[in-house]
Order: C-alpha cells, then structure tokens, then sequence
C-alpha cells in the first residue's frame, strides 16, 4: 500500500432523482410467456482477462488487454498470445468488464471492522476502506484504501459515511439530514430499532474517531468512536464539476470517475479529477464504462415513468425495492464472475418502463441474477421479459445465477414504452437478486459498424 497520502478530487457520478424512494407496490398476476428461442446466454468466469461489450449491438468478447490511452483499449484475443493486436476507441464500447470474487467480497463484508467503512462523496462517488483520522485544521480525514493507497478527503466533498459493521444494508434514506433542520451534519448510531441521531457540526476528524458538536459549532464537541457509529451524513457538501470520461469500478468497492492515460498488459493509469495519477494492477478493475456520452443513455439514468414491485405474499410489501447502479441488496453488480459499472438492481416481482428517449435507435445490455445469490444457498429463479410498445420481444425463463443473458440489440423509436419485467420463477422470491447490467438506449451513430 502506498504510504504517501493523497488529496482526492474526484468527479461525482451525475446526480439524479432517487426514483425507487417513489416505487408504486400492487399487485399483480403472474403470467406464463414460453421462453424466446435462439438467446444468447454469456457464462462468466472469473479467470483472468477481461470481456468487451460494443456498444452498437451489445456483443461481447473475451480479450486481454495490453494497453490503453485516451483514445481507446488495446487487447489480444483471450488466450491466444500470436493473435494481432487489435485497437477500439472507447466510443465503440458500451463497457469493460474485469474478473470479480464475489466469494470474496461477501466474506470482507461479514467481516467488516470497526473503522471500515463506506465514503460517499457528492454526486455519488464511493470510496472504500479503513477510516484512519483526520487534518489538525479539520479540513479532511483520512483514508486507507486496497486499490488507490492512503487518501485524503475534504470534508465539504462528503455525503455520508457508513460503517458496514454497525449501518448493514440500510439504504441512503436511512442516514438523511432533514432540509427543514439549522444543522447540516448528523452522526447515527444503532438503537433498539433502527438508528438514533444526533445533530450538529463535524469539529473535524481524529485517530478512530470524530469530535462532533451537538447544537452547532460553538457546543462543547464529543468524540465519538467510529466503532460506536453507524453513520456520518452532511447535508450540503459541494460537487465537483471536472467531466471526466470513464466511470471505474474496483475489486474494493470503489466508484469513481477517471481519464485514462496509458497502461499495458499488467497496469492501466489513470487521472483523478485535479489530475492526480493512480496506477492499478489488472485485477483491481470490475468494470471501465465510458460516461457523460451523447450517443447513448444508460436506463439508470433516467426517470422510469412506471415502477410496480411486489412480494412472493399478495399481501406483504416487496422484500426489495431497486437500486441505482447497485444489486438490490446494496452490493456491487457482480454477475457472472464478471463486474458492472452501470445497471439495475432488483428483486421478483419487479416491472419498470421507460419511455424512449429521442434519437434512440436501439435498446442493448444484459441481464443476470446478481453473483451474492451463490452464497445464499438458494437455487434462486426467475422469469424475465423484455416489451417494446406492448409487444413481447425477449423471454428468459427459468434464468439461474451464473448465467448472463445479452439482449443484443432490440430496435426502438423515440416515444414508445419498453418494459423489464422480472416475475417469479419457481418458488418464493428468495434470492431473486437480479441485475439489469448495461441496459442503454443508444442513437444511430453509437450502432453503426466501425
């Protein structure tokens, strides 16, 4: 680990409507639509080496990567070292996906320690690892990350801290700072039931804790021990607005936006926003997907104009509701041993429809039940449909963990309505993880053959 500490300048993921806060829950029947014919079904694996998705019909390619650049990703075909070098402008590719251990994942979040926790930057960023202390002028604090080394974090760039050992799989609206309150920062800490608060001003950081001030900045601060809380959460932290063109994820967690700057076939550099250098090792990378693009619009970026979720029980709520770019349970998506930076998480019963947005041409992307369903025990399986202006177009029956199923490319027109429906399969909605990974609406320029 690098012992020299950083100042991180990070560019935010696009801010958007937290749309699953609104899920409309009825219920309704289930049907049974015989399954489409002639699918393709991707079986991942988490050998090393990396798998290219292009971006004009979603099709994917084992390869290992021997460099990139601004301009695009150099690769050879998967196993075949003689095999020419071949180059793609990162405008070709719908995403990059590397190898990814779910196993592991899931086991360091069981075992998660005191101070491991969660940084949420404004605008969406995240940032994993151990929560050291922070600046004697309480301008940042410290963290010790597995990929990127020792950082330091503004303070007036943070969202919200969350400690996994003591926050679980509570969600964003769990740790809020209410609009209507004069303080703009609040630390939360396990109760009976759910999570007490107390609200103030962050003093600033120090080795394993926090000097917080209840009533404001003029109080008499405590330190609070990080193994104590559950949550930090600031109200009106500042974004970054430096575009950076791809969205990286990490074998820790992390999600961040990067510009690449050059690589071969065992490391690839990056430039953080402020133009910090970060070196990572192939197997640190899930997942690189190209951002901020005008030919194409990823469905986790738009508003749904319907959502409909129900439980296996007509009458309880939905175990789940969806998450942005996350698996429903809050997790990384992981499908297929393979890593994704952008998607839809949800459970069974799930329908969500998007209208068309204009210029769009194509709808491509995957879909999966999500890795973490492997370590359930479950044999999880579910039905899933794709519908464009009503019309059945795609049916995966019976889908089950480890299988990642493409939609190759499904024509649309501005306008109309498609559906991604997720229905149960046999037996309850247990485990019903799925992972709508890629999904995006693409213009006509982003579907033409290079």
């Amino acid at each position: 680990m690098n012992s020299t500490a950083r100042v991180l300048w990070l560019r935010p993921i696009p801010s958007r409507v937290l749309w699953a806060a609104s899920i409309l829950t009825i219920q309704l029947a289930c049907q049974s639509v015989p399954s489409s014919s002639g699918s393709q079904a991707r079986r991942g694996s988490s050998d090393a080496g990396f798998e290219v998705v292009w971006v004009r019909d979603g099709r994917a390619r084992q390869v290992r990567v021997v460099g990139l650049d601004a301009d695009g990703l150099r690769w050879r075909a998967e196993g075949d070292d003689a095999a020419a070098v071949e180059v793609a402008p990162w405008s070709q590719l719908l995403a990059v996906h590397g190898s990814h251990d779910a196993a592991r994942v899931a086991a360091r979040t069981v075992a998660s320690g005191p101070q491991d926790a969660r940084v949420r930057l404004v605008g969406g960023a995240l940032l994993c690892g151990e929560l050291l202390g922070g600046d004697p002028d309480g301008e940042g604090f410290e963290l010790a990350s597995p990929v990127f080394g020792r950082l330091t974090v503004p303070i007036d760039r943070l969202a919200r801290i969350e400690f996994p050992a003591r926050a679980g799989e509570a969600g964003p609206r769990d740790f809020v700072v209410p609009a209507d309150v004069d303080d703009s920062e609040a630390v939360f800490y396990p109760a009976r039931r759910g999570f007490d608060r107390s609200l103030g001003a962050i003093q600033r950081f120090v080795s394993g804790g926090v000097l917080f001030s209840a009533g404001g900045l003029d109080a008499e601060p405590r330190e609070w021990r990080f193994r104590e809380l559950a949550a930090i959460a600031v109200r009106d932290g500042f974004e970054a607005d430096e575009a950076l063109p791809l969205r990286l994820t990490t074998r820790a967690g992390d999600v961040v936006q990067v510009a690449p700057l050059r690589g071969d076939e065992r490391i690839a550099v990056f430039a953080l926003e402020g133009g910090e250098e970060v070196t990572l090792e192939h197997g640190d990378i899930t997942s690189l997907t190209p951002v901020d693009r005008a030919d194409r619009d990823y469905l986790s970026d738009l508003e749904p104009v319907e959502i409909e979720c129900r439980s296996w029980f007509s009458d309880a709520p939905p175990l789940r509701t969806p998450r942005i770019d996350a698996a429903v349970h809050g997790g990384p998506l992981i499908a297929g041993g393979r890593g994704y930076g952008k998607g839809l998480g949800v459970a069974s019963r799930t329908r969500l429809v998007f209208e068309v947005p204009e210029d769009a041409v194509a709808l491509v992307g995957a879909v999966a039940l999500d890795d973490s369903v492997l370590g359930l025990g479950l044999r999880a399986a579910v039905d899933v449909r794709v519908r464009v202006a009503g019309r059945e177009v795609l049916a995966f029956d019976q889908l089950r963990a480890g299988e990642v199923r493409s939609l190759g490319r499904v024509a649309v027109e501005a306008g109309q309505r498609i559906e991604l429906l997720v229905d149960f399969g046999a037996g309850y909605d247990l485990g019903d993880r799925v992972d709508w990974l890629d999904v995006a609406f693409v213009a006509a320029e982003a579907s033409r053959a290079p």
